[in-house]
């Protein structure tokens, strides 16, 4: 093989190995954790957990649930929220409801666990329920 031929080869795998490491490092910096493991992580603050959107009992309701999916940083702030799963038809309450639910994740707070001691950052999901009684 002649060194015309093996440089676009080399040249391939030089960007292949650039572009993958920064994703291996994105990786190591945030844990991905179920709801159901969260409490190991982070605890909410109390005061600061996420609370339902207010329900406007003049507008027209839905029932289902909204799962959010969040990143908790390491000063236990909240972001890149964004909806996850929702049951919620894509009426103008169930949008509502939607922006409700995400703007209570955005400011909800945690404090690091006390086996989470270099309070890493996670990435994990809440679940908001909405029935009418």
């Amino acid at each position: 093989m002649s060194n015309a031929n093996v440089r676009p080869y080399l040249l391939l795998m030089i960007f292949a190995i650039a572009a993958c490491k920064p994703l291996q490092a994105a990786d190591d910096q945030v844990r991905v954790v179920p709801a159901s493991e969260l409490g190991q992580w982070w605890q909410v603050v109390p005061g600061h957990d996420p609370q339902p959107p207010h329900l406007d009992m003049a507008q027209p309701l839905e029932t289902g649930c909204i799962a959010v999916a969040f990143e908790i940083q390491g000063d236990g702030s909240v972001s890149n929220e964004r909806v996850w799963r929702t049951t919620l038809t894509d009426s103008l309450a169930g949008k509502r409801l939607e922006r409700g639910a995400l703007q209570a994740m955005h400011q909800s707070r945690f404090l690091p666990a006390p086996a989470n001691k270099n309070n890493s950052a996670v990435y994990t999901y809440y679940v908001f329920t909405f029935t009418l009684i």
